[in-house]
């Protein structure tokens, strides 16, 4: 229990900063994003599993920094799933017509173990995360929405050249 409790006082820390950055700076814009999508193990894309997660976010001027988490259910069960936490950069390199911004997005952050017990099942689930490890992402995305208020994202992230994540992500940035 101690590294769930040091990563609820991380993202505790992580909001408190950003609201204290934002009272200070009006350039500074403070956001929420939630959603899903698909994670594919491109050495078995049989086993394409679900995410649903959400990224607290810090926006100024074209760069986006946002704290993570998510849960991942390989093969798309339950029995295998675990929880992704990570913190992330984005590059807004465009803005078209006031609403439509790609962008770049690179990241680094962890996973924790599944909890999976072998007794519980009468059959092997696909396990991505026995026992915790580390990942890193590159990729690639666009954003539709003005700088504040509603947005909607689509991406596609390689994680840790295992893996590829497509994503859409909901926010709201003040």
């Amino acid at each position: 229990m101690t590294a769930h409790r040091a990563i609820l006082q991380a993202i505790v820390a992580l909001g408190v900063s950003l609201s204290l950055i934002h009272s200070a700076r009006a350039e500074v814009h403070i956001g929420l994003e939630a959603g899903g999508g698909s994670v594919i193990h491109l050495g078995a894309g049989e086993e394409t599993g679900n995410a649903f997660g959400g990224i607290i976010t810090a926006r100024w001027d074209n760069l986006v920094f946002g704290f993570g988490t998510a849960v991942v259910m390989p093969d798309s069960r339950t029995q295998g799933q675990f929880t992704s936490l990570w913190g992330e950069v984005r590059y807004h390199f465009l803005r078209a017509l006031d609403i439509i911004e790609p962008y770049g997005i690179a990241g680094f952050g962890g996973t924790l173990a599944d909890g999976f017990r072998p007794e519980q099942a009468n059959f092997t689930p696909v396990r991505w995360s026995e026992d915790g490890g580390i990942m890193g992402f590159v990729g690639a995305g666009l954003r539709l929405g003005r700088s504040e208020g509603m947005s909607l994202s689509f991406d596609a992230r390689a994680l840790n050249f295992e893996f590829v994540t497509l994503q859409l992500m909901v926010g709201f940035t003040l």
